[in-house]
């Protein structure tokens, strides 16, 4: 929809001395030449395209948009059309460059942190790569939790002109505003869980949750009062959706956003080897670890069973200490399950045998 306002009814039209063609530009070769400058032709370019998209096909160059729209109508005694998502995207595309200029006078503005803080948005299994579409509605969410107040609100065009072009350069022009204060990050699992065999009853499950949520009361800091959560309470905070989410999918309500978060991994290098960094909710399951950073798979650790035991035999005439120990041991795998194994031992110290008369 749009109002057309007269602003000069008696302004006479230009008379052009020669008549102008107006053939269509290519969008994306725009923005590649931005990038890349002059390519030879022998040469690779450094930037490839993946993505483009534009709300109306430009036929005529200039890259002020903004202003040669007017220009072009002014000199022509001709018309202009303009939305609040244009002025708008101007308005914020300088707020983004006042921004940058003056990153650290503004940071406390914005941020607690300093330096960059990286932010990574992860897509469904086996994505295309070239689809862009939801990754900038994604990382402006995540965007809005690190930042202070309702700046990312305000950014946003939200108007009843912003179709999706719209919608994802505001997005764009949100990133833009906080580089310095975040990085960027996409990643695109290429594995994941087919099924989840949940053994025993959903009344298991949901004791399971009981349970967890009970075991709180124990921690040294249990914030109740007001008082400061402890690490194990933080612990299962962390967990208790989790396990919500277990007990949803084991009713039939599958999150499959929720699933295909639930690890990633990439191969990297510690001093001269190399290791496997592991990311996703797997880890809260871990204390001392959380989903928001990456962790080298050498150091994920699970304390395991060490109980000693003084056995006193008087049919044999000796006493001893035994060790009970266990917790988890490997992997079974049938057919394409794989099932965590547990398993126990009690070993005897042969140093601590001794006759009892």
């Amino acid at each position: 929809m749009s109002k057309i306002i007269s602003i000069n009814k008696n302004l006479a039209p230009v008379k052009n001395r020669y008549h102008q063609q107006y053939n269509d530009l290519d969008v994306e070769k725009y923005w590649f030449d931005k990038l890349n400058g002059y390519v030879r032709r022998d040469e690779k370019p450094q930037y490839t395209t993946q993505y483009t998209l534009s709300n109306c096909t430009p036929n005529m160059n200039g890259s002020k948009s903004f202003l040669d729209a007017f220009l072009s109508a002014y000199n022509n005694h001709e018309d202009v059309v303009i939305s609040p998502d244009d002025v708008w995207m101007v308005i914020c595309l300088n707020f983004t460059k006042y921004v940058n200029d003056n990153a650290e006078k503004l940071r406390s503005k914005f941020v607690d942190h300093e330096g960059q803080k990286r932010l990574t948005v992860v897509e469904p299994i086996g994505k295309d790569e070239h689809d862009w579409d939801d990754f900038f509605g994604q990382m402006v969410k995540e965007i809005d939790k690190n930042v202070k107040g309702n700046i990312v609100s305000i950014l946003k065009s939200n108007f009843s002109t912003t179709g999706k072009v719209e919608a994802i350069l505001s997005n764009a022009c949100i990133m833009d505003s906080f580089q310095k204060y975040f990085s960027y990050g996409r990643c695109i699992p290429c594995c994941g869980i087919r099924n989840v065999h949940f053994l025993g009853s959903l009344d298991d499950w949901l004791s399971l949750r009981k349970k967890a949520d009970d075991i709180c009361s124990f921690d040294e800091e249990p914030g109740l009062l007001g008082k400061k959560r402890g690490d194990f309470s933080k612990y299962i905070q962390n967990l208790l959706p989790i396990l919500d989410e277990f007990i949803n999918t084991y009713k039939g309500n599958v999150n499959n956003k929720f699933w295909d978060k639930i690890m990633n991994f990439r191969d990297g290098r510690l001093g001269s080897g190399s290791t496997t960094y592991i990311s996703g909710w797997i880890l809260n399951f871990f204390l001392g670890y959380s989903q928001d950073r990456e962790v080298d798979y050498g150091d994920i650790s699970l304390n395991s069973i060490k109980v000693p035991v003084e056995v006193t035999n008087h049919c044999t005439g000796q006493q001893k200490t035994c060790y009970v120990t266990g917790g988890f041991f490997g992997v079974r795998k049938d057919g394409e399950t794989y099932r965590p194994c547990m398993s126990l031992s009690v070993l005897e110290d042969s140093k601590t045998v001794k006759g009892l008369f």
